[in-house]
């Protein structure tokens, strides 16, 4: 009976051991899944506003007013920046009505909140881009 509670006493840390050893995998598959969440919705929000861009650029709006909607329907997005004409690419630049014209936004970075070792993500920053296409309308 004596040697029973005395492993029984023994055993105390060992909850604490395993909660450490097991602590930080817990961490990373939390932090993961939360820095996964944060570019998948980057990503949706870049596809939907190359989307806005190319319904607007399809009813003949400017190439600025393109730009301008491109902002507009990122610009709640908190992790995006915004964007400029260096990362908006609009083709073909003097479309005929009845064509397809193609908006795709390039090389937006994202930064990674969640410290990712070099071997995946090199740097800090990843970059994204979306591309929507719509049949032209009506000329600018």
């Amino acid at each position: 009976m004596f040697r029973v509670c005395k492993l029984k006493r023994d055993e105390k840390g060992q909850s604490l051991v395993e909660f450490a050893l097991v602590l930080p995998v817990l961490l990373l598959l939390v932090l993961g899944l939360i820095q996964f969440g944060i570019i998948f919705s980057s990503q949706i929000a870049i596809t939907n506003a190359a989307r806005e861009g190319a319904r607007v650029a399809s009813v003949g709006a400017s190439n600025t007013q393109v730009i301008t909607r491109i902002n507009n329907s990122i610009g709640g997005h908190i992790f995006l920046p915004e964007l400029t004409s260096s990362n908006i690419q609009i083709t073909p630049p003097s479309p005929v009505v009845g064509n397809e014209i193609t908006v795709e936004i390039v090389n937006v970075p994202l930064t990674l909140i969640v410290p990712v070792p070099d071997v995946f993500v090199p740097g800090d920053t990843i970059n994204l881009s979306g591309k929507a296409s719509m049949r032209l309308e009506k000329a600018p």
